[in-house]
C-alpha cells in the first residue's frame, strides 16, 4: 500500500553494505559468482541516534532604506553529515567500513582505529523507525518510515569510557552525491526529478533489507537471509534492470529465477520482511 504521508518515531533497524566500484551495493562483501547464498547487509545494533538530515539552508536577505527588499533561500553547500550512536562494538564491522582486519592475539581479538594511508570502504546505509500513517483513509495504522543513503564513508570513532557509564560507540558518517540506486539504477530527472542526490526517504508497511547475489550462467535459486511479507512487497533487480514477476518465483526465503543470471551479473533482491518470522 503507497502512503505518502507518515508519523515516524524511534530508530528500529541500521543496515549497512559496501558499495562497488560500479556503484552497486554488494552486501558485508562482493558475493561468489554461484552462491545462492550470496551476501547480505549488516545490521548496526542498539543503534541510538543517526543524525544524517539535510543540512538547513542559509538565508540572504537584501535590506536598503533601513528595511528588507526581499530574501533568497540558498542549499547549504554542506553534504549531510553526522555522529551515529550505538550501544554495540564490534570490531568486525570497524574492518569492513575502513578496509582493515582483525586478528587473534591468544583468545581474543583485535582490531585497528584511524588506521595510516586509510582506504575506508564506500557504504550504503538503511535506516528506519516505526511509523503510523497520516493519510486521510489509513490514518493511524502501523507503517515503516526510513532512508537510504546510497554512498556514504564511515569513519570508526570508538567511545570515551566512564565511570558506570556504558560506552556509546560512534561513526562518523559522511554522505556522498549519489548518481545510482543501490541496485544500480541511474537516477533520471524524468523519474526522481534530479540527477543526483545524497538521501533517498521511503515509506513501507513493513522493514526492508537488500541481499545481493552474483550469477554464473548456471544457478537460479538464491536464498535471501530473512523472511519476505509476500511476492508483491519484494523487488528484483538484474544489473540495475527491475525483473517482472513472471521471471521468478519464490518459496519462502527462496527465490528461483526462471533463467540463470549471467555471469559476473548483479541481483539484488529488495523485500520488505516479517519481523515475527
Amino acid at each position: 500500500m503507497s502512503t505518502e504521508a507518515v508519523i515516524p518515531a524511534g530508530l528500529t533497524y541500521c543496515y549497512y553494505g559496501n558499495v562497488n566500484s560500479s556503484g552497486y551495493m554488494v552486501g558485508t562483501s562482493d558475493p561468489t559468482a554461484g552462491s545462492q547464498t550470496g551476501s547480505g547487509m549488516g545490521r548496526i545494533q542498539y543503534a541510538k541516534t543517526v543524525p544524517i538530515g539535510v543540512n538547513e539552508p542559509d538565508f540572504v536577505q537584501a535590506t536598503g532604506d533601513d528595511t528588507v527588499a526581499a530574501q533568497w533561500p540558498f542549499d547549504s553547500n554542506e553534504l549531510p553529515n553526522g555522529i551515529l550512536e550505538s550501544a554495540v562494538t564490534d570490531l568486525a564491522q570497524e574492518a569492513v567500513m575502513q578496509n582493515t582486519n582483525t586478528f587473534a592475539v591468544g583468545d581474543g581479538l583485535m582490531g585497528v582505529r584511524q588506521p595510516k594511508d586509510v582506504n575506508r570502504a564506500d557504504t550504503c546505509l538503511i535506516l528506519q523507525s516505526r511509523a503510523k500513517s497520516a493519510d486521510s483513509g489509513t490514518a493511524g495504522t502501523s507503517r515503516w518510515h526510513g532512508v537510504i543513503v546510497p554512498v556514504a564513508t564511515l569513519t570508526p570513532l570508538g567511545g570515551d569510557p566512564s565511570e558506570r557509564t556504558p560506552l556509546t560507540n560512534r561513526i562518523a558518517i559522511a554522505a556522498q552525491n549519489a548518481t545510482q540506486l543501490p541496485w544500480g539504477a541511474t537516477l533520471q530527472t524524468a523519474i526522481q526529478g534530479t540527477e543526483s542526490a545524497p538521501i533517498i526517504p521511503f515509506n513501507f508497511d513493513n522493514p526492508v533489507t537488500c541481499h545481493v547475489f552474483k550469477g554464473d550462467d548456471a544457478e537460479t535459486a538464491f536464498t535471501v537471509g530473512l523472511t519476505p511479507v509476500s511476492d508483491a512487497k519484494c523487488a528484483i533487480y538484474l544489473d540495475g534492470l527491475v525483473q517482472s514477476s513472471a521471471v521468478w518465483s519464490r518459496s519462502r526465503s527462496t527465490f528461483t529465477m526462471t533463467a540463470a543470471p549471467g555471469d559476473g551479473s548483479y541481483l539484488h533482491i529488495w523485500y520488505e520482511f516479517d519481523t515475527s518470522a
